[in-house]
């Protein structure tokens, strides 16, 4: 039993109430702290049932031991968490339900952080409880709400194609009336038969798209009129298909680009984003191809005028990665029009998929020409059997020194190679490795995911 007398019982209680807040925050020893206070008398305890911001810390529903879901626990935290916002988070629920209490109380929901798994060898449909859980959640009138994360997807076995196991054309939700949402994030598996939700798209800071349809993408993109960042994962458009670009669409927000596009066909993929798209105040842009075409015979789209076109309205451009969107002749065209990179990333696009020694030469050509005179970092990845340390050397040599020389460009500080194979004087190439390294240059070297 707890001495009345003791100083700290005769706190007020505005200040033992936020030293209760200290005690139970993420990082301290455990959240059981909550139940602990309560346990020392009664003064105590009526101050920590008083006190909504101590039973507003955690996410719900509260999970009890084998994660099992803790009903009555959630209803305790949301009876006594008063009116504060609520962030919720579903990922793997046993059982597999909202608890009625945490429905009820939807108004108040400031994030919602939803993660459902279709386990590899269940039935072709959609597991009954999933389609359940979702028909439970609110199609709209989410007033609080400021962030959303919604990842659907299925295992897949050699077995088992994901694409056959989602319906549900019932599932709509519509965020367009949610006034302070800001992050907006949702991963859907490959032909999923789901409409995708409606958002307010021009108020979004932050978008994060994994959804197959290319063209929902595409128009969502370019709705986005006022976010700093926006990443993008979907598929291309049909042989043959018509996309509108005629309007440009100004980002001036918009700071980080990431578009990831699976190629399936020889249909449209990048040139409509780089065609549209306007974005003055871009530094960080990330292309990347995934191909899943099967015709062995397939060779990329050309990107280079669109992109170029893309480039010169981003004079800001800092971070350039581009995964098997240009080939290296093609690069080396591109980054004339990037003179305020500091940091490349570059995977060959092409039918041998591998940079060669003559690569390296003209990127030591560039050097001399000025171009790109920020650029610092460099990571190259996909090398094979064409490249030449001899070469490789060169560039290198042409962009660091040692000792106080000035040059007209700015000297490499980090290069980083990863070879998918490599034929080439292991011996001479530890030997070069070793030298910039020993002069400071920071410098990663892989074969094979073996580092060297």
């Amino acid at each position: 039993m707890a001495d009345d007398s003791a100083p700290i019982n005769r706190l007020p209680f505005e200040l033992l109430s936020y030293i209760f807040i200290l005690s139970a925050l993420p990082g301290w020893p455990s959240w059981t702290n909550v139940f602990k206070l309560q346990r020392v008398c009664a003064y105590w305890r009526s101050v920590a049932i008083q006190t909504p911001e101590l039973w507003n810390l955690r996410d719900l529903p509260m999970l009890g031991r084998n994660r099992q879901l803790d009903e009555a626990l959630t209803a305790r935290c949301l009876e006594r968490s008063a009116a504060l916002p609520l962030k919720v988070v579903m990922r793997e629920l046993h059982p597999l339900v909202i608890p009625p209490a945490l429905l009820a109380a939807w108004h108040r929901w400031q994030s919602l952080h939803l993660v459902l798994v279709q386990h590899a060898g269940s039935s072709q449909l959609v597991d009954p409880d999933i389609i359940t859980l979702l028909s439970q959640i609110p199609s709209r009138g989410f007033k609080n709400l400021r962030d959303v994360e919604l990842e659907f997807f299925m295992e897949s076995t050699a077995f088992h194609d994901p694409r056959l196991q989602w319906t549900g054309e019932e599932l709509r939700w519509n965020f367009e009336d949610a006034p302070h949402l800001k992050t907006f994030k949702l991963r859907l598996p490959r032909d999923a038969q789901l409409v995708p939700p409606t958002a307010p798209w021009s108020q979004l800071q932050e978008v994060s798209l994994q959804v197959s349809l290319v063209q929902w993408c595409f128009n969502a993109v370019a709705a986005c009129t006022n976010a700093p960042k926006i990443s993008i994962s979907t598929g291309s458009w049909p042989e043959g298909a018509t996309v509108d670009t005629n309007t440009p669409v100004p980002l001036p927000n918009l700071e980080i680009f990431n578009l990831t596009l699976q190629v399936w066909g020889q249909g449209e993929h990048f040139n409509p984003f780089l065609r549209r798209l306007r974005t003055p105040r871009l530094y960080d842009l990330t292309l990347g191809v995934e191909n899943k075409y099967t015709d062995t015979t397939w060779v990329p789209q050309s990107v280079l005028p669109n992109l170029e076109r893309f480039l010169r309205d981003a004079p800001n451009l800092r971070n350039l990665d581009l995964q098997r969107v240009v080939t290296t002749d093609q690069l080396l065209l591109v980054l004339r029009h990037t003179p305020n990179l500091v940091t490349l990333a570059f995977s060959e696009s092409g039918p041998d998929w591998h940079l060669d020694h003559n690569a390296f030469y003209e990127l030591a050509s560039l050097t001399a020409q000025g171009v790109v005179p920020k650029l610092e970092n460099v990571h190259f990845e996909d090398l094979g059997e064409r490249f030449g340390i001899e070469a490789f050397e060169e560039f290198v040599r042409s962009r660091f020194w040692s000792g106080t020389e000035t040059r007209n460009v700015a000297r490499l500080q980090t290069v980083s190679l990863n070879f998918s194979y490599a034929e080439f004087d292991m011996d001479w190439m530890r030997d070069v490795l070793d030298t910039f390294r020993s002069e400071g240059l920071n410098l990663y070297c892989f074969v094979e995911n073996e580092s060297l």
